[in-house]
């Protein structure tokens, strides 16, 4: 699955995942190449500190045309329909924005990454099956649509 980080304006960094172990891994050093990308030094006059300050970086997935925001899949009960299964939009920003180095930003993305991995990977997964399945249903009303045409001729 073709993945990226982007602080949604100017800038991004792509990564390959195809599980969490490798999310996690390839997740980590896209982060650290944002992050050293998008570092800008910063004097905090009010502490007497020079800081970096970090774009917020976004998680996208890439579904063949183009980039998508990422969601989960969500049961919803109706009362003449039963359950429909709806995706539910919910983007992955990834905290922290202030740091004294790159490496303690690193560290904290690391730690952050190691906490909610499996979350942002189902998300990663709904978002990816919710795209293709969708195609699918499209796909099989257009075919249906085809045939009674040519089933009036």
């Amino acid at each position: 699955m073709k993945l990226r980080f982007s602080n949604l304006t100017d800038y991004a960094t792509s990564f390959e995942a195809n599980d969490v172990a490798s999310f996690m891994q390839e997740a980590n050093a896209a982060l650290r190449i944002f992050r050293a990308a998008t570092a800008r030094p910063i004097h905090r006059g009010e502490i007497r500190k020079n800081v970096l300050w970090f774009d917020r970086p976004s998680l996208h997935i890439f579904d063949e045309r183009r980039w998508l925001n990422l969601g989960y899949k969500k049961q919803v009960p109706t009362p003449y329909l039963g359950n429909l299964l709806v995706w539910v939009l919910s983007p992955v920003d990834i905290p922290g924005h202030e740091a004294a180095f790159l490496d303690e930003q690193a560290s904290l993305d690391a730690s952050w990454l190691e906490e909610h991995s499996n979350q942002v990977w189902q998300k990663c997964v709904d978002t990816w099956q919710w795209v293709y399945d969708l195609g699918a249903l499209i796909g099989t009303v257009g075919d249906d649509i085809r045939r009674c045409e040519q089933s009036k001729l």
